[in-house]
């Protein structure tokens, strides 16, 4: 049985801990030498912690760790043990030992560990000799460039955020590139310091997007929905532990609880740290990188007037009611890769934006009509009694006399007036109108030296003054609300690397497509062909709201050249074969002779012949060390990987087996901050790219498969990646063969 048994690394395996494999392990161990495989398969699921005190367990089955106590231990590591009896010589009798797998554990194992949960930090690493367990879950997607993805799916993509630009943000760009940038921080694990606060009716299309990001961008394990207000306010929150996100939907609060909530919602959003409290457990502090989506269709917040946290968007009506609408929008986010794919621009639009937190949000005209409408009474008072009253142009107004109106206005509404020093003391700090004494009528008066214009100008940069108020003083004017470009989204795709032009024109013909050989099969369900055509027609539907101006003229049918793929994001170097380069425009008279000297003239782009020119000449510029043998470029990465190694970690040693276990690990990490993941990453691309070639693999090749690739090389010298069949990912080794499937 043990033979069987395959133990990995600590947090890799993908099957459950079981019992009765560590009694067998331990049963057929003949000495304390062959012990060893009882204590990798322990340790290959537990490890011991200080804080919090007890021990992480590893689920396979849901792919995270679950913290114990110690003093529930013993129902899963059972205190086993063995006898073994060492013959010393033959005047002696044999020595006896008993091994106690439970004891070895708990008090000789010398792995104990503190556990962290950071998003940009690997499983388990050091920092000055001390053991981190990084506890967090891990993202629903492994990166891919975005190069990548078919346009099918950016140009799905871009449907979805069309919809972010048109509901979410009533077509205003600025609030929508703050939008994206926001959500784009937020997937890749970075804090957001702002609410999204999200109020409209029922049908409006606000939370079809958080439930997409749920879904199929992050996934459950990082994104925690509720409509319970004890989440926030109750006395334990471990549910919230590892999360990206949090979505708060509906929740059925009293008018009580608005102010305990959203001061419990400002200091998850200020702080960087949280307290994580479970049950019957200490409570721990972690890294708090979680921010904070509210959706409601009534007040779930009393959102204070000077909120800086806060960004109220303004949802659009203009889709409600439109099921077409959504059945396309629904099926742009179901379409497979779409959800893969918007985690690839989320971190591509992260990396461009470093330093985006969230602050300062913008100023949108609900977060206005919200200001306005609970502007605190002394502010109301003034904008009524002196900026809206045309006839007030004094400039020299006495405090006793702006005190006693002040108390009139509360009194007739049944408002409790706030002292006088109170007054002066806000009206210092709000408005920066401070009081002097002065001489009237030969006594000294404390006055506000103000003016209707000066108060008018006050407000206005408070964000105080409403369209609605009416109040017209010359040569002042309420700024108006710039106009949006309907071409700023493509543009803004443009900048990281996602330039995918529309193609879909009304008087286009259907483009036929690729061959079977070069399409990679993602899924089997039948709507995604017909989704294909749903995309083209309504990528013309988006066609028709942009204005005319902004539209390029149909130009005549002419033959294109084939572009020259980008350099593929998020990895040095090419993975990719480098495509034929766009050749030069000859002189007319010359192109006869041409025709003539190529046998194999470029098709039509986009044509089934196109893609076949395509597929034949792909290779047609290769660089020279593609021509190298398998033994040089492994031990091109070999080489390239030690010698980096020595130089950043002069005292370890590294051997092949170093090398894979790297290797395999490659891919998780995210920030390659030091000489050594640098340069061997550059080799790993290289291998990559010569592999493709020489191989004919068409697709990517991930550090797992390429570890694995390497370890069947090692054993056999024979191994060859092949193109797999259709829904598998294979790759083959003479005369055996190994599936590799993509984890």
């Amino acid at each position: 049985m043990s033979n069987q048994v395959v133990i990995s690394k600590f947090g890799e395996s993908k099957v459950a801990y079981s019992i009765d494999i560590l009694k067998q392990l331990i049963k057929e161990a003949n000495s304390l030498d062959d012990i060893i495989k009882a204590k990798r398969y322990i340790c290959s699921y537990f490890i011991l912690c200080s804080n919090p005190h007890g021990v992480f367990m590893w689920r396979p089955d849901i792919k995270n760790f679950e913290h114990i106590p110690m003093k529930n231990i013993s129902m899963l590591i059972r205190p086993i043990t063995k006898t073994f009896f060492k013959q010393s010589n033959s005047e002696h009798p044999p020595t006896k030992t008993e091994f106690n797998i439970a004891k070895w554990f708990i008090y000789d194992n010398s792995s104990t560990c503190v556990a962290t949960c950071d998003p940009v930090k690997q499983r388990i690493y050091k920092i000055q000799g001390q053991l981190y367990l990084n506890i967090f879950p891990g993202f629903l997607h492994q990166l891919r460039p975005l190069t990548d993805f078919s346009a099918n799916i950016h140009q799905a993509v871009k449907i979805i955020f069309t919809h972010i630009r048109d509901v979410w943000c009533s077509g205003d760009w600025n609030v929508t590139e703050y939008i994206i940038k926001w959500f784009a921080g937020m997937a890749t694990g970075r804090k957001m310091y702002s609410i999204l606060y999200l109020k409209s009716g029922q049908g409006w299309g606000k939370g079809i997007i958080t439930d997409f990001i749920q879904r199929y961008v992050l996934g459950t394990q990082l994104v925690y929905k509720t409509s319970d207000p004890e989440t926030i306010l109750g006395s334990f929150n471990g549910q919230l532990l590892g999360k990206v996100l949090l979505l708060l939907e509906e929740m059925p609060t009293e008018k009580s609880q608005w102010n305990s909530l959203y001061r419990a919602l400002k200091d998850k959003v200020t702080s960087d740290t949280i307290e994580i409290h479970e049950k019957y457990k200490t409570p721990t502090q972690y890294k708090n990188f979680m921010s904070t989506i509210v959706l409601t269709n009534e007040n779930a917040l009393r959102v204070e007037n000077d909120d800086r946290r806060t960004v109220f968007l303004d949802i659009s009506p203009a889709r409600k009611g439109d099921l077409q609408y959504f059945k396309r929008l629904g099926d742009a986010m179901k379409y497979p890769g779409v959800g893969e794919a918007f985690y690839a621009y989320f971190k591509a639009i992260a990396d461009k934006y470093p330093d985006f937190n969230g602050n300062p949000p913008p100023m949108t005209a609900s977060k206005q009509e919200h200001i306005v409408s609970t502007l605190p009474p002394l502010f109301q008072f003034i904008k009524e009694t002196y900026i809206a009253k045309a006839d007030y142009t004094t400039t020299s107004l006495p405090v006793h006399i702006l005190y006693a109106t002040y108390t009139s206005y509360c009194e007739n509404r049944r408002i409790t007036p706030l002292s006088k020093v109170v007054v002066a003391r806000t009206l210092s700090n709000e408005l920066n109108i401070t009081s002097e004494r002065i001489y009237i009528d030969k006594n000294r008066t404390r006055v506000y030296n103000i003016s209707r214009e000066t108060l008018y100008k006050k407000y206005l940069s408070n964000n105080w003054i409403h369209e609605t108020d009416e109040i017209d003083i010359e040569d002042i004017d309420i700024p108006k609300k710039s106009i949006s470009d309907p071409k700023a989204l493509d543009q803004f795709l443009a900048q990281i690397g996602a330039d995918i032009p529309n193609k879909q024109k009304k008087s286009s013909p259907p483009v036929p497509p690729k061959p079977a050989h070069l399409k990679v099969e993602v899924s089997s369900d039948p709507t995604a062909s017909e989704f294909e055509n749903l995309i083209d027609g309504y990528l013309m539907e988006l066609d028709n709201l942009i204005s005319a101006s902004a539209k390029p003229e149909q130009e005549p049918e002419v033959k294109e050249e084939p572009e020259i793929e980008p350099e593929p994001y998020g990895i040095p170097g090419s993975s990719k074969p480098i495509e034929p380069s766009t050749p030069q425009e000859l002189p007319k008279q010359d192109l006869k002779s041409v025709q003539k000297a190529n046998p194999d003239p470029m098709p039509k782009i986009n044509t089934t012949k196109y893609w076949e020119w395509i597929d034949r000449h792909k290779y047609d510029h290769i660089k020279p060390w593609y021509k190298n043998s398998r033994d040089e470029m492994i031990n091109e990465l070999y080489s390239t990987a030690k010698e980096c190694w020595a130089k950043y970690y002069e005292d370890d040693q590294y051997d092949w087996e170093l090398l894979l276990a790297e290797l395999e690990e490659f891919d998780k990490i995210i920030r390659r901050d030091n000489l050594y993941l640098v340069k061997f990453g550059d080799a790993i691309d290289k291998l990559k790219e010569w592999i493709k070639y020489n191989d004919e693999v068409n697709r990517h090749i991930k550090c797992v498969e390429l570890a694995d690739y390497l370890r069947k090389y090692i054993e056999n010298k024979e191994t060859v990646f092949v193109e797999p069949p259709s829904g598998y990912k294979v790759a083959k080794l003479q005369p055996q063969i190994i599936e590799c499937h993509s984890k």
